[in-house]
């Protein structure tokens, strides 16, 4: 698998994945539950349906994968995956200190589905998936 660095692109898709999973909170929801400090706060206080832990590995490794976006919470860069079909929750770069990569948040191009990895143990991995799973 061929990663892409998108240098500068870690801004913009925190800002899209937000629109795309968080878009059905006011300002006011997303601030009580610090959106801003962390996108996978969004799952921690229950403020979106979710899959947690294994559930939610499971589901990110059995979902079919086209192009896929890797970021960060806080990262300037991110990455592209043109063909993500192989990707596993083994091969994403979580706790890579070159990359201060401890919050991941994969997502597919069309903002379908995005899985999460947090800094903190006892929270997640989550899964989110916006529509129905491709056939």
């Amino acid at each position: 698998m061929k990663l892409e660095k998108r240098p500068g692109a870690g801004k913009a898709l925190r800002k899209r994945w937000e629109k795309a999973f968080a878009g059905h909170l006011t300002r006011r929801e997303k601030k009580g539950i610090h959106l801003d400090s962390y996108l996978w706060h969004l799952c921690s206080w229950e403020a979106t349906e979710f899959a947690e832990g294994e559930e939610a590995v499971r589901l990110f490794e059995r979902r079919k994968k086209r192009g896929c976006f890797i970021f960060f919470e806080g990262v300037a860069d991110a990455f592209w995956l043109a063909d993500a079909k192989d990707l596993r929750v083994s091969d994403l770069p979580h706790d890579r200190k070159d990359l201060d990569s401890s919050d991941l948040y994969a997502m597919d191009e069309t903002e379908r589905w995005t899985f999460m990895m947090t800094h903190e143990r006892e929270h997640g991995p989550y899964w989110i998936e916006n529509s129905a799973p491709e056939e």
